[in-house]
């Protein structure tokens, strides 16, 4: 789930209920939740990364969980024709669930860091740019980690 300031709504793609994973996306308009009826979409899973890159002006979706498989994929959600378009990046952060990701303060690009593989907790850094994920070198690093809280990019007003 993540913030679109281009259609000025919460986007929200799948999850895990009951007894599935769903494939659906929702946007949340601050007053009420609309399901896009999408022709193209990503394949069900909870646990992936969301994130807004504001050189494209789209959100960015990577990784996941679909019950059997770690995913890598990488899709774009377009806030302006609300369509899904999957991505072919010719490198790509190992598939992983709950990758955290989120838009660069420095470049408006979208950074990924840590995720579970089925064996490791991550602590690699990769940036999306140029169509393709560059793993990133920092001089420090936090430990290795997965699915920590995403920033919500809602401001708060009085009284919040």
């Amino acid at each position: 789930m993540a913030y679109n300031p281009v259609s000025q709504k919460v986007v929200m793609f799948g999850g895990y209920g009951r007894v599935s994973y769903y494939g659906d996306t929702w946007t949340f308009d601050g007053t009420d939740w609309k399901r896009k009826r999408v022709t193209v979409a990503p394949s069900p899973r909870a646990a992936a990364g969301m994130a807004f890159d504001v050189k494209l002006q789209k959100l960015v979706l990577f990784g996941g969980w679909n019950g059997q498989n770690y995913l890598g994929d990488t899709w774009i959600w377009d806030g302006s024709t609300a369509t899904w378009t999957q991505m072919s990046p010719a490198k790509s952060p190992k598939p992983m669930t709950g990758p955290m990701l989120f838009s660069d303060p420095q470049n408006g690009r979208v950074d990924t860091y840590g995720g579970f593989d089925g064996r490791f907790y991550s602590l690699t850094t990769y940036r999306r740019r140029d169509g393709s994920w560059h793993k990133q070198f920092p001089a420090q690093s936090p430990s290795a980690r997965g699915s920590a809280p995403p920033h919500a990019g809602v401001r708060r007003g009085p009284g919040s």
